[in-house]
């Protein structure tokens, strides 16, 4: 938790803030980049916690938040600022006071510092409420704010990118879009600023959704919700969307992961993240996107500060079984041919399942097996989960579980060996010094006819191996979930077919995209790939694998 907090004894007043620094999908930084970048907005969002604590706005906090990311080159706003098609840039941002309604934009800006200052300055004049191009420019140098040559805006690797790519201009997502931020202050008021260079190669006077009320940013007395990036969210109407859903009722979490779906509905290459906060303080945070780079904090949470993967695998388009337990649809962001998503839909993770549950939701997984080997061509699938509410079932080629890459054990390791259920037997790994287990490898004792997923039998042997191995982890070692990554191999041969491990198999490539293999490579990860080039061909081969799914 941040450091400056009330005295322990007094009740802390109520607040919340939460900032965000971009949807994206791809990403270009080194790992000290994202270490610097993630303690950058850690740094940002603990400031704005003090500010709130010391009884600042709600209005000036996000615009303070806003002036910090316009001043950090990572970021698309400010500094750092997309260039447009004639190579110079164009700049917009927001402000909204939801205590008095209040909401003033520029955009078109090419001399401004720091747009967001603008916005708020604004606030101090009835008129005009929207301000675009040159004389928004003329408004900012009025306020006594600071200008600057258009050349500032720029950093070498935007201008290295516009160079490599303007002769063969096409639609690029950049690795960052808006940023903005969200408040709830101690005087209980709600608050929003968005800020944007906008897209790479947009048109000269193109402006996006950052400074639109009701697209971009809405913020009244029950809710405030800024969004970022592109075009989807200008056409869904995503902030005003979800700030309706709101105020008839509807849980803000639930409000707006709805509108960024509606989003995907009009426009399936979506790629856009939205943060929100309501009148309780309660924050929201979802993208679409692969990953979005976020903040937050609040009287009743510790904050949180880095990059997310997207909070909504499956949409609706892609859909292609549902029951009351999951949802399952072709992957966004596969790491292989024909990937299927996996979502749990009352449950946060396939660890708290009752037994029942825990056996119906491996023996759909069967049946969604079938029809995916049957699309695919591959006798085999695979299946791993994070121990959340997400899950990857996905075709591989390699039949025989010892023929997979696994990163070698070290020999010091303590190993035992516990017998399950119906013929299986559990091997746990122990490091040095460690008391509990650190791997768990499950599998028969003797030759399988078949695999874990091609008869019901076996499909109900397996996961009731695997249910008793938790158990056996929560009543002797007290881990109350999986060690961290379950991973399901199917396989006709003794040895391990299921994996418990703290970190799975694969090794890790986030904020960057997992690589994408056509061939099985040995090994399964949780982790996004690069958004799918067939994007706009998965709705049909979701309704194919539908129809499949129904013939079975």
């Amino acid at each position: 938790m941040a450091s400056n907090t009330n005295d322990s004894l007094s009740p802390k007043p109520l607040y919340s803030v939460a900032l965000h620094a971009g949807a994206a999908e791809s990403w270009f930084g080194a790992a000290d980049t994202r270490t610097k970048t993630e303690a950058f907005i850690k740094d940002v969002i603990m400031l704005a916690e003090t500010q709130l604590l010391n009884g600042i706005k709600a209005v000036d906090v996000v615009t303070n938040i806003v002036e910090q990311l316009e001043n950090h080159p990572q970021f698309n706003a400010g500094k750092g600022a997309a260039i447009n098609i004639d190579g110079f840039h164009e700049l917009e941002a927001a402000v909204i006071d939801g205590s008095t309604s209040e909401y003033r934009a520029a955009a078109g800006l090419r001399q401004t510092k720091n747009p967001v200052r603008l916005a708020r300055a604004m606030m101090s004049r009835t008129s005009p409420v929207f301000i675009v191009g040159p004389t928004a420019d003329d408004l900012a140098c009025r306020e006594g704010l600071e200008m600057v040559d258009n050349e500032y805006f720029s950093t070498q690797s935007r201008k290295n990118y516009w160079l490599s790519n303007i002769d063969r201009v096409r639609s690029i997502i950049d690795h960052h879009g808006t940023v903005g931020a969200v408040a709830l202050d101690i005087h209980g008021n709600l608050a929003a600023a968005n800020s944007t260079g906008g897209l790479m190669f947009k048109s000269t006077g193109r402006i996006g959704d950052t400074a639109i009320i009701g697209a971009g940013i809405y913020a009244d007395t029950e809710v405030a919700i800024a969004c970022g990036s592109g075009e989807a969210i200008l056409k869904a109407s995503i902030a005003g969307r979800a700030a309706a859903d709101v105020r008839h009722g509807r849980g803000i979490d639930e409000a707006i992961k709805g509108a960024l779906l509606r989003s995907t509905d009009l426009d399936q290459t979506s790629s856009s993240g939205a943060i929100g906060i309501d009148a309780q303080g309660t924050i929201s945070i979802h993208c679409n996107s692969r990953i979005f780079a976020v903040a937050s904090a609040s009287s009743t949470s510790q904050f949180t500060a880095g990059f997310i993967p997207s909070t909504i695998p499956i949409t609706n388009q892609l859909i292609c079984f549902e029951n009351e337990l999951i949802q399952v649809g072709m992957s966004r962001h596969p790491t292989a041919p024909n990937q299927l998503s996996v979502e749990l839909k009352n449950y946060t993770s396939i660890m708290d399942l009752e037994l029942k549950d825990f056996l119906d939701y491996f023996c759909t997984l069967r049946i969604m097996s079938h029809a995916l080997q049957k699309i695919s061509g591959h006798e085999l699938c695979g299946f791993v989960t994070a121990g959340e509410q997400e899950a990857t079932l996905l075709p591989i080629s390699a039949p025989l579980a010892g023929s997979r890459s696994t990163p070698e054990s070290p020999t010091d390791l303590h190993l035992e060996t516990r017998e399950l259920p119906g013929d299986y037997m559990a091997t746990l790994h122990f490091k040095p010094d460690y008391m509990k287990p650190t791997k768990v490898e499950i599998g028969p004792a003797s030759h399988m006819l078949t695999g874990m997923l091609s008869t019901e039998d076996y499909t109900i042997g397996m996961a009731l191996a695997i249910w008793t191995t938790l158990e056996l982890l929560h009543t002797e070692y007290g881990q109350t979930k999986a060690l961290g990554v379950l991973e399901i191999y199917q396989a006709f041969t003794p040895g391990a077919v299921a994996t418990l491990s703290e970190s799975g198999s694969a090794e890790s490539h986030f904020p960057a995209p997992a690589p994408f293999h056509e061939d099985f490579p040995g090994f399964m990860t949780m982790e996004l790939g690069r958004r799918a080039e067939n994007l706009l061909e998965l709705p049909a081969i979701a309704q194919e694998v539908s129809r499949v799914i129904r013939e079975l």
